[in-house]
Formats: C-alpha cells, sequence, structure tokens
C-alpha cells in the first residue's frame, strides 16, 4: 500500500511540473487525457459493479473543468 501510494504521489509530482511548464495548448491536451483516463476508470468500475468508484471516476473530469476555469488546481 506504501509503495502504490509513493508511486502516485511520484506521478502527481510530474504532472504538477509539466502543467507548469506547458503551453495553453498543451494544458488543454492534458485536460482531455485525463478525462479520457476517467472515462476509462469508470467504465471499468461500472463493468465490475462498483457503483461508488465509478461515480467518483464520471466527477473526476468535472471537477478539473471547473478548476480550469477557475484558474485553481488541486
Amino acid at each position: 500500500m506504501y509503495a502504490r501510494n509513493a508511486i502516485n504521489a511520484y506521478a502527481q509530482v510530474g504532472v504538477q511540473t509539466a502543467a507548469m511548464s506547458a503551453s495553453p495548448h498543451r494544458l488543454i491536451a492534458m485536460l482531455f487525457e485525463g478525462a479520457r483516463s476517467a472515462i476509462a476508470s469508470a467504465r471499468f468500475h461500472m463493468e465490475a459493479g462498483d457503483i461508488p468508484a465509478k461515480g467518483n471516476a464520471i466527477s473526476r473530469p468535472s471537477t478539473l473543468s471547473s478548476m480550469a476555469e477557475r484558474g485553481t488546481g488541486p
């Protein structure tokens, strides 16, 4: 469990670093990549019957787009 948290933290730092130096076009591409990933995750959870996890995955893209509109981060 600890190793997974460490990997996720490392990945998050990579995304944050990329976002800080990205062009506006790259930022939009990153948002779309995140949305596609969340949709794939929701589909997986839906097929597995894990409704709460599906709901979390579905709400993630709308949260990201809301933060992008406000110019705030997680």
